[in-house]
């Protein structure tokens, strides 16, 4: 199934041979040993295939106000792939400050978009977003391509795969997504790319 797709604005398209990916993995995506194994086996596969990466673990009631990528952009200019932890914050008074669940949708689209990333892999555990929860209803429909908008209206009506506070930053900042499970094939994994037809 798909919904019609909207164009990156030009201001936000990356340049021509941008390489970075932010990914995203979700608690459940993390649970096991052999989870973690298979999360940093993908992590390889994207950097051979000649990607540069920023990958997030799992989330508890702050919000983002300002992100600020300095050191995950000297580690990524040394050519190490940073493991950020996406539910925590820092307050002005220097307080570290847990976010609420769906905390590290919401980091990864900002840190994506602050770094500019060709796009955000958001690592779940379902294959994609679907029309109704495919937990309650059978013939539910997994979406190939959504539009920007399509997801923001589609989390404003209560679906939980991506974060609302995500969906709308992602359309905002016009950060495409690639939402698939855990498990997926290596190369192309298929679940629902948002905001454009992403390229593998």
């Amino acid at each position: 199934m798909s919904i019609e797709l909207e164009s990156p604005r030009s201001g936000r398209t990356p340049p021509a041979g941008d390489s970075l990916i932010v990914v995203k993995f979700g608690g459940a995506a993390l649970a096991t040993l052999s989870r973690v194994r298979a999360a940093a086996a993908r992590v390889r596969s994207l950097r051979d295939a000649g990607h540069t990466l920023v990958a997030e673990g799992p989330y508890g009631c702050a919000s983002l106000r300002e992100l600020r990528p300095g050191r995950v952009e000297q580690l990524l200019a040394r050519g190490v792939v940073p493991v950020v932890p996406g539910f925590q914050g820092i307050r002005a008074d220097g307080e570290l400050v847990t976010l609420g669940r769906g905390g590290s949708d919401v980091t990864a689209v900002f840190l994506a978009s602050e770094l500019n990333a060709r796009e955000c892999h958001l690592v779940k555990d379902v294959d994609g977003i679907y029309d109704r929860d495919p937990a309650v209803v059978a013939e539910a429909s997994r979406f190939d391509y959504l539009s920007f908008d399509g997801l923001v209206k589609l989390t404003a009506g209560g679906a939980r795969v991506v974060h609302s506070d995500a969906a709308l930053r992602a359309k905002q900042d016009t950060v495409l997504l690639r939402v698939y499970r855990y498990d997926a094939a290596f190369a192309g994994p298929r679940g629902t790319r948002v905001g454009a037809e992403v390229v593998s």
